[in-house]
């Protein structure tokens, strides 16, 4: 890693991460690791209370940070979301899906729109 910054082994530095399910969870746990390699993190998430308490704790680690309620599953809600983030921090140059809904279940009964 010679001439390299250690903490920016990853080369996520200034870089626009987004988070989908960002309220909680592992997308807290990855927003806040992102934000701690220099991302610039944008949490998503339809818990807005829980987007509210991911982004007191990156403010913590300091940095541009934003989050935005959104349903991945509505494309108008993506979609503003997207045009949000970009206006507040650019363009995405990384995206980590973690949103998730448990279905019980096996894969093969699950339908698309599920």
């Amino acid at each position: 890693m010679t001439g390299q910054n250690q903490s920016d082994w990853l080369g996520l530095s200034g870089r626009v991460c987004v988070v989908t399910g960002g309220g909680g969870g592992i997308g807290r746990a990855v927003a806040l690791s992102l934000a701690q390699a220099g991302a610039k993190v944008a949490a998503i998430d339809r818990d807005e209370s829980g987007l509210q308490a991911t982004l007191a704790e990156l403010r913590q680690l300091g940095g541009d940070h934003v989050v935005s309620a959104c349903d991945t599953s509505s494309a108008e809600s993506v979609a503003a979301a997207s045009e949000a983030i970009e206006k507040s921090l650019g363009p995405c140059s990384v995206l980590v899906n973690t949103a998730a809904i448990l279905r019980s279940g096996g894969l093969e009964t699950l339908s698309l729109a599920e």
